[in-house]
């Protein structure tokens, strides 16, 4: 068990170091007039999220990306995956399905909003894409979206279009509902609603995105070279423009894992954790004397050592 435990933190640490090469590779190596984020999180359904390595944002359109950090040699023929082990090849996992499908909830997530207007198809500017940081050797054939190979052929996969396809307005616009997804989520809901969106969604954020040269401020804590990661920060709501549903009372975090309350789009109230499952049990164990209605506490099926329950 000890065994497994070492090789798996030694995957998870790679994975890291794969991620983090290509956000500095993004960041470096895209014109000024794109935005890159990295670790977005959306949730276009109740219970249906997606968490996304990176997504960079541009006149040429939305790109989801999805980094692997696998070793070896693999081989994929219309996203059917296989690896090699010895003499044999084995399947294994694919990226480009499990991508597809995180491009698809990021499209489907911001069209919910009714605030996009753009007169282009989703294929045409959403746009997957997954890269591999350390194979020895690699052949996709058919996929569902470009397999590239270390970050120079990805920045080279995403020069190649040309077209512009979104506006600065758009593009600041995708960026701000994906910093601020409770925004996003009042708009779904149609808790908000007003014929003037572009007037309405700058009553309802609290601060326009700030872009200095074309990409959202890091913290002035950041380490230098690092990319900072976008935030989502709370928003706050202009009396002018109707209220979300009112929130359920949020609880102490006193001694308690990172945790938060919402609700889903049908008004169902629930608790996410972030932590390991007995620290998740734990702040599952705070909420059940306060709700006798309460779910049973789940595993995220999507995001690592993420845990939620219903309160009733």
């Amino acid at each position: 068990m000890r065994k497994h435990n070492v090789e798996q933190a030694k995957r998870e640490n790679k994975g890291d170091d794969g991620e983090s090469e290509v956000a500095r590779a993004l960041k470096k190596g895209l014109p000024d007039n794109w935005v890159v984020m990295n670790d977005v999180v959306v949730e276009p359904d109740p219970e249906v999220f997606a968490q996304n390595d990176h997504i960079v944002v541009g006149p040429q359109g939305l790109f989801v990306i999805e980094t692997k950090a696998w070793e070896g040699s693999y081989l994929a023929h219309k996203d059917q995956w296989k690896r090699r082990e010895g003499k044999n090849w084995v399947k294994c996992d694919s990226p480009t399905q499990q991508n597809w499908r995180h491009a698809q909830r990021v499209g489907k997530w911001l069209q919910d909003t009714r605030l996009m207007n753009i007169p282009h198809p989703m294929s045409e500017w959403v746009r997957p894409v997954v890269v591999f940081t350390c194979a020895k050797w690699l052949k996709a054939n058919d996929c569902s979206m470009p397999v590239t190979q270390g970050t120079g052929e990805l920045l080279a996969y995403i020069r190649l279009f040309e077209k512009e396809l979104l506006t600065p307005t758009q593009v600041e616009k995708i960026v701000t509902l994906l910093q601020y997804p409770r925004v996003a989520k009042a708009f779904s809901s149609k808790a908000i609603v007003s014929s003037d969106v572009e007037a309405e969604i700058a009553a309802t954020l609290d601060q326009p995105v700030q872009l200095a040269q074309g990409r959202p401020d890091p913290s002035s804590s950041a380490p230098k070279g690092e990319v900072a990661e976008s935030s989502s920060a709370e928003t706050v709501v202009s009396p002018n423009v109707s209220q979300p549903p009112a929130q359920p009372p949020t609880e102490p975090n006193i001694d308690l894992p990172p945790h938060e309350q919402s609700t889903t789009r049908d008004g169902k109230a629930f608790v996410r954790i972030t932590a390991v499952y007995d620290d998740a049990k734990r702040v599952y164990e705070h909420y059940k004397p306060k709700f006798p209605n309460i779910g049973p506490l789940k595993r995220d099926r999507y995001k690592k050592d993420t845990y939620y329950f219903y309160l009733a």
